[in-house]
């Protein structure tokens, strides 16, 4: 509160909404510290608003309350495109002259740290009052702060344009699969009229089993659930006991989510023995007259899956539904292996830059942790 001032966000009526009109900035408009636009809300914007609720460039956006406790602290810096706009009650905004090197302290872990403090058991928010009592360490002279700021700044242009290279070689995979996966283009070498089969010409396929009475912290199989493959094997759960094991080179496919849900049909490859075993609502297809690598192209989110979730109930897969997805097959192994492997090295590619993301991200952090601390000077010549 030394340096800068808190404001409270507008509240406004669902009457108040239109399609078009003043833009109400709100915690989805904000991923990664950058604003973003894929969720908005408007109001009409004949509504007199009081000054405090429009935002300028330089103000720091933060979420304060939300369902999430995750969410409590996320900001991202207003830009001259955002300028003009509103956000809502569950967002403040901080005012700063030094507002660059501000903006870098709420991305800190000492602010993350006073804000779970702060944070009740129930209630997932911070106040105004909490935000102006927040303690950070400030260099003595504006130029330090800027200089601070700068040096961050640059690394985050270099995460910007990692996400950018990024978001370009998933279009290219998917166009390419669009192009390869259907017959409209061949590789090399190739030839002869491409077959339709359906899953189950091709496949073994079982079911998995219950494992929820089983889990443990630390037990010997990794439980593969819908959790696991949605998030392509970074949240995983134990069990001690493998009711239905799984081994290289199978595919497992989610046949149940919620309405809308991303994950029905959702598939994960098995590239290793990990001693997995499979949870209920997860199947795995075994590939018997077909490379397996080009069927997980195949069938993962396959628009036939994709039909019979109808946006109201829950969507349950039986096994007949998985087996009579229809396939367009190249006539030959050799063909099949060679469009997998195309797709596998875009995919090695895509991994190496999200490797290279995650890292300069992570040296951001120790940066961050030095530089907005103190413990690390940067020496102007």
């Amino acid at each position: 509160g030394n340096i800068g001032q808190s404001l409270i966000g507008l509240t406004y009526k669902p009457e108040n909404i239109r399609n078009y009109g003043t833009l109400v900035l709100r915690s989805s408009n904000i991923k990664d510290n950058n604003l973003i636009y894929n969720d908005n809300v408007y109001i009409d914007d004949k509504l007199s608003l009081p000054s405090r609720v429009i935002v300028e460039e330089g103000d720091i956006l933060v979420c304060v309350r939300n369902g999430s406790r995750q969410l409590i602290g996320k900001c991202a810096l207003i830009d001259s495109i955002a300028a003009g706009s509103a956000f809502g009650a569950f967002m403040s905004v901080f005012k700063t002259r030094v507002y660059e090197f501000v903006f870098y302290q709420f991305q800190s872990d000492g602010i993350k740290k006073q804000i779970n403090e702060i944070m009740g058991a129930t209630i997932n928010q911070i106040t105004n009052k909490d935000l102006n009592a927040f303690q950070i360490s400030v260099p003595p002279s504006e130029q330090e702060q800027k200089t601070i700021a700068q040096t961050l700044s640059d690394v985050d242009v270099l995460i910007a344009a990692l996400d950018k290279l990024i978001a370009k070689k998933r279009h290219i995979k998917t166009a390419t699969m669009q192009q390869l996966l259907t017959g409209k283009t061949r590789l090399p070498g190739f030839g002869g009229e491409w077959e339709v089969k359906k899953l189950g010409d091709v496949v073994d396929f079982s079911n998995g089993k219950a494992h929820e009475n089983s889990i443990l912290p630390n037990g010997k199989f990794i439980v593969i659930n819908s959790k696991f493959i949605s998030t392509q094997g970074e949240v995983k759960k134990y069990s001690d006991s493998c009711f239905c094991s799984v081994s290289t080179d199978q595919i497992v496919m989610v046949m149940s989510d919620v309405p809308n849900g991303k994950a029905i049909a959702k598939c994960f490859y098995i590239d290793k023995e990990d001693r997995y075993t499979l949870n209920q609502r997860i199947c795995s297809l075994k590939a018997i007259t077909v490379d397996s690598k080009i069927l997980f192209y195949l069938i993962d989110r396959n628009p036939y899956y994709l039909a019979f979730d109808d946006g109201v109930k829950q969507t349950n897969l039986r096994k007949e539904d998985v087996l009579s997805c229809p396939l367009k097959l190249p006539p030959t192994l050799e063909e099949q292996k060679a469009i997998a492997q195309f797709l596998s090295d875009i995919d090695s590619a895509i991994a190496a830059l999200e490797k290279r993301r995650a890292k300069t991200q992570a040296i951001k952090q120790g940066m961050m942790q030095e530089l907005l601390t103190g413990k690390t000077r940067i020496i102007n010549n």
